[in-house]
């Protein structure tokens, strides 16, 4: 504090969380060891992070980022103007991203204007700001983030995650196995992997191809698979998940939620809170991981072969075995329940619903 700088073009950053910031020539900033923040401001400058979790923002001028170690991002939050930017093929980018050239830069944060962003063929972060983006992660397992805007998410190849935030988002999967994710919602919603024209909340408008997962928000949501094989998460809040087709795997995590496996053969995870698992006729053989006794329900469907008028306990002599699987119910016709983490069918007994 209180130095002052005549004619010095360069800074040398310590080991430790720097703020370095050149001025309107072409300056160098190394970072060293340490989280920093490197901004070149005007000029043709080169950012060097180092070790740790660099931001590198160059500002106007034909800049060199090299984030070196770590996962390092190039920041372009504060253009004017929409631009351009491509990990990949920089030579394409447009606004005060032309010109600039990434070495081991991971991660992009664009503007706050309607962006085209690029990752590699590596595992990137790509943040498109506010604005109507295009954001493409090509190869690599990605997370890609929209925010607030009409955004186009594509995860190209590889296992990606994808955020829109509010607005209208097209969710493009591609190869791979890919999420669709609002847990940055604080409110609940309702999204259909099958049926988008019924989405609710910050998924309204929103479609999907080529999406196989699916993840709440924090609120209460109503989560719909497709006939595919998905995995749909809850997250926090009391949520319904239904499966649909496919072999799917329900996860409630946080809160008392509910799940419909519905046709195919589904795994069902409750996660914490009191969770109500529901077996339907034609539902294939479905198989609850994390059953608590006492706390949740097995909701049980009188249409079953001849359930319709039981009470739980004639249910589990009629249709209950204890085999290595865990207690089974198989109820005839392809339709079977396994809880895989309850060996003795009578210990249930207090935890069936019928009807």
């Amino acid at each position: 504090a209180g130095d002052i700088f005549l004619s010095v073009e360069n800074l040398r950053g310590s080991d430790h969380p720097d703020d370095l910031r050149g001025d309107a020539g072409a300056n160098i900033l190394e970072g060293g060891a340490g989280n920093d923040w490197l901004t070149g401001r005007d000029g043709d400058d080169t950012l060097r992070g180092g070790a740790g979790t660099d931001n590198l923002v160059g500002g106007a001028g034909a800049d060199l980022l090299d984030g070196g170690e770590g996962l390092d991002r190039a920041v372009y939050s504060d253009a004017t103007s929409g631009l351009r930017i491509d990990l990949l093929n920089p030579a394409t980018n447009t606004g005060i991203a032309a010109g600039d050239i990434f070495v081991s830069v991971e991660a992009l944060r664009a503007s706050a204007h309607a962006d085209e962003v690029w990752g590699d063929n590596g595992n990137n972060t790509l943040d498109g700001g506010t604005g109507d983006d295009l954001i493409y992660g090509r190869a690599g397992n990605d997370w890609l983030l929209g925010r607030a805007g009409d955004d186009l998410i594509d995860g190209m190849e590889g296992n990606d995650i994808l955020l829109g935030g509010p607005g209208a988002d097209q969710f493009v999967g591609g190869p791979g196995i890919d999420r669709v994710h609002y847990g940055d919602s604080a409110i609940g919603l309702l999204a259909d992997l099958l049926d988008p024209s019924r989405n609710t909340g910050i998924a309204v408008g929103d479609g999907y191809s080529g999406i196989e997962n699916l993840q709440g928000s924090q609120g209460n949501d109503t989560l719909w698979g497709d006939e595919g094989d998905n995995m749909i998460l809850g997250a926090r809040g009391e949520d319904a998940i239904y499966g649909r087709g496919g072999n799917d795997f329900l996860i409630g995590l946080d809160g008392d939620d509910t799940l419909y496996g519905m046709a195919g053969d589904d795994t069902l995870e409750g996660g914490a809170g009191a969770d109500s698992f529901v077996y339907e006729a034609g539902n294939g053989i479905d198989r609850v991981k994390d059953f608590q006794p006492g706390l949740d329900i097995l909701r049980i469907d009188p249409a079953l072969a001849s359930v319709a008028g039981m009470d739980a306990l004639t249910l589990i002599a009629t249709y209950g075995h204890a085999t290595a699987a865990g207690a089974t119910f198989d109820f005839g016709g392809g339709d079977v329940l396994i809880i895989r983490n309850v060996a003795d069918p009578m210990d249930l007994l207090g935890d069936i619903s019928i009807g």
